[in-house]
């Protein structure tokens, strides 16, 4: 049997994290702080990589990303390869269309620029970059909510 790269090996434990997590902790059940822990260690014991995450804003979440109000429903942090990312989930009572104008203001407001925007009746995604961070946003309804999620990428040095 093949052997499966390293660097594959990582990539796909990264992103079972990003994916799943958030989808085994939503529930807020007791299972949550286990399911979480177990993942974050798992990823860390294959990669080396640090991972925390959970139901509120990682502790480190640049102060310079404007976040819409609403109920945190899930944080992460990772680092890769010396490269930080954040990942917050929050719900709110505003309309898809109306929370994704919002988010644009304050982001632009900011000083990130917009590049790709899409927009329809029930979803919304945008890329925007600042000086030190870029990010996509998305939203979309879910159980009669709306859901934005912010996927936040430190700038590479170079």
């Amino acid at each position: 049997m093949p052997s499966i790269p390293r660097r594959a090996l990582h990539a796909t434990a990264i992103v079972a994290t990003l994916l799943l997590t958030p989808v085994l902790t939503a529930c807020g059940t007791p299972l949550e702080g286990i399911v979480s822990e177990s993942v974050e260690s798992a990823v860390e014991d294959a990669t080396g990589t640090k991972v925390e995450s959970g139901g509120e804003i990682p502790a480190d979440f640049p102060a310079e990303v404007p976040l819409i109000d609403g109920e945190v429903t899930y944080g992460g942090s990772l680092e890769v390869n010396g490269t930080q990312n954040w990942t917050v989930t929050i719900t709110t009572t505003e309309p898809v269309a109306d929370a994704f104008a919002n988010i644009r203001t304050q982001l632009t407001d900011a000083g990130f620029m917009q590049s790709v925007i899409n927009e329809t009746a029930d979803s919304a995604n945008g890329a925007f970059t600042g000086t030190n961070y870029s990010l996509i946003v998305t939203a979309s309804v879910a159980d009669s909510q709306t859901s934005i999620t912010y996927v936040v990428t430190s700038a590479v040095a170079g």
